[in-house]
């Protein structure tokens, strides 16, 4: 007797069901497994992610907001029912306004709520703020719910709240991607060195942890004297991690011949004078030594086995101590601007200006702190001087524009807030993105154009240019 797929299955096969519920959620090259479970009164009702620890850092906690296909309308339903009644009667019949804002919504790392509302703030002029949305309240079908395995696939947390995961496991994700790929203790690199006795690094390795297969990049760190090997799940941070430790084992080799360099630079002392407010002298040094040498032994490609490292270093060692000079001074031509305008906003503050003196100590403290040298590519450190121009300018203007200052901080706040949003997240999970970086000196270039348009932009700038580079950040 045969028996066709008809006649076992009590009704015919959903050709939408794989698309609607998928068995995957696939996330920058892993593919984090689905289950579901549609009961009520079970813990677990909706749909469960099951995710690796080591994975847990990079894991995007707001692209489990949008669930899956097959949830997703029924969620924007209940989020838009959910609203209080003056805001929720402006989007009557709620399914209609719903599935009208779904065919421009498309899942990402970005809040669903925040998607949602601008959909909907472009069918009716309604603005929603983040705060009116109900999250706590909704059923718990309609929030993911993740459950963190060890590398043997068993379960050792579950909850629908993932940064709240994200945080208790922290440590443990560290240790659990710390050890990725590690050999066996009698091959395996010293774990902390002052030279390169690391044999090959590869420039990534497919591991297999908690039934998963993951890509981890194996990298160089800098802890301050010395380095360690180590592991990231972001390609570009693995080599900014490595660039930074490989300068530092330069610095380290270079010993003698930087001795007492802080009294040979010309314009150090200066510098760290006018730095003392933000950190200590050695801090700036350190900072300083580090950028040189990161920027002249290693500007592209970063060594991967000692014969590169030696290379690096023999290549380039006779002009450090020139091109140290360089960089002193310019450090010391951005210090002097940076100090000029601190000077400024000394004494009595105006009441009117507040706000205005508010924001402009939050550009200078986004500006200079200690590591801003290594943090701040020097193609825009370069810029620095014209940025303290801008910003004097700016003050001096202040009092009789107050009415284009009210505009600008209205104008730059969400600019700024989507930015520090992303930027945190990114940090969390492990992430560098070059355009969101472009993004971030595209808003001193706009502070720029906006106050001092006289000294011009690096790049053409609007907040029209800011909105299209933004879309071009990694979600």
């Amino acid at each position: 007797m045969e028996l066709t797929e008809a006649d076992i299955l009590q009704r015919p096969v959903d050709e939408q069901a794989g698309s609607l519920y998928p068995d995957y959620l696939e996330w920058e090259g892993v593919r984090y497994p689905l289950s579901y479970e549609f009961e009520p009164t079970s813990e677990r009702d909706g749909v469960t992610l099951q995710a690796p620890v080591m994975a847990l850092k990079q894991l995007p906690a707001r692209r489990l907001e949008w669930l899956v296909p097959g949830l997703l309308r029924e969620k924007c339903i209940a989020l838009v029912k959910g609203l209080p009644k003056a805001l929720r009667r402006n989007f009557v019949p709620v399914p209609d306004f719903v599935d009208a804002a779904l065919e421009n919504l498309q899942a990402s790392n970005e809040p669903l709520a925040l998607q949602l509302g601008e959909q909907l703030r472009r069918m009716t002029g309604v603005r929603i703020d983040a705060d009116a949305w109900p999250q706590e309240d909704l059923p718990k079908h309609l929030r993911m719910n993740l459950r963190v395995v060890d590398d043997a696939g068993k379960p050792i947390a579950e909850g629908r709240e993932t940064e709240k995961l994200q945080s208790e496991l922290e440590g443990r994700a560290e240790a659990a991607l710390s050890s990725a790929t590690r050999r066996e203790p009698s091959t395996e690199a010293a774990s902390v060195s002052t030279r390169w006795d690391f044999g090959s690094l590869p420039e990534s390795v497919r591991t297999e942890k908690g039934g998963m297969e993951v890509t981890v990049y194996p990298a160089l760190e800098d802890t301050g004297d010395s380095v360690r090997q180590t592991r990231f799940l972001d390609r570009l941070t693995a080599e900014d991690a490595t660039r930074k430790a490989v300068a530092r084992l330069i610095l380290v080799r270079l010993g003698n011949t930087l001795e007492d360099i802080e009294r040979r630079l010309p314009n150090f002392k200066s510098s760290a004078l006018m730095f003392a407010p933000v950190g200590k002298a050695r801090v700036l040094l350190d900072d300083l030594l580090l950028a040189t040498a990161m920027q002249h032994f290693v500007p592209d490609d970063v060594p991967r086995d000692n014969n590169a490292f030696e290379n690096a270093f023999n290549a380039r060692r006779a002009e450090f101590v020139p091109a140290l000079e360089q960089a002193d001074e310019r450090l010391h031509q951005a210090m002097t601007g940076y100090h000029g305008v601190m000077k400024q906003l000394k004494g009595k503050i105006n009441l009117a200006l507040a706000n205005s003196m508010a924001d402009l100590k939050f550009q200078l403290q986004n500006l200079v702190y200690p590591g801003f040298i290594v943090a701040t590519p020097p193609e825009w450190l370069a810029h620095f001087g014209r940025y303290f121009e801008a910003a004097s300018i700016r003050f001096e203007k202040m009092p009789r524009e107050l009415g284009r200052e009210r505009e600008f901080l209205h104008t730059m706040e969400p600019l700024w807030s989507r930015y520090a949003s992303k930027r945190d997240e990114q940090q969390r999970q492990g992430v560098r993105d070059p355009e969101l970086l472009l993004y971030r000196w595209m808003l001193e270039e706009f502070r720029v154009s906006f106050f001092a348009q006289q000294l011009g932009t690096t790049v053409p700038v609007s907040v029209k240019r800011l909105d299209r580079q933004w879309e071009q950040t990694r979600v």
